[in-house]
């Protein structure tokens, strides 16, 4: 939060009204509901790994990225190094599913930009 990049925000009626419905006509939790309706209201980029809420998004016409491509845009805007984002996608890997795909993918492209 202090680089600025990350921020805390208040919901406002008509993205709570967007969450209701999504919530409503979808399996999505409130927690991703709330996230796309900030994103489609506020015209931002979304962070989500979720393949309904992924969908969710796309008809509602977010763009989204997963928390892998977020990771790879952080090394790309030197935020994080080469073996920083080589541990935490490791570690990453221990908790949730990341396709091995996606992970070879990413740790592709990074090396391909360090060069």
């Amino acid at each position: 939060m202090a680089a600025g990049w990350l921020q805390t925000v208040h919901v406002t009626a008509q993205e709570r009204d967007l969450m209701q419905r999504l919530t409503r006509r979808s399996r999505l939790d409130q927690g991703e509901a709330e996230a796309i309706a900030l994103a489609s209201v506020r015209d931002l980029r979304l962070i989500v790994d979720d393949k309904e809420a992924r969908n969710v998004a796309a008809v509602a016409g977010v763009e989204y990225v997963g928390t892998a491509g977020a990771l790879l845009e952080a090394h790309l805007r030197q935020c994080l190094d080469l073996g920083e984002l080589e541990a935490i996608l490791r570690d990453l890997s221990q908790i949730l599913w990341i396709s091995p795909a996606v992970v070879a993918e990413v740790l592709r492209l990074a090396r391909e930009a360090n060069r």
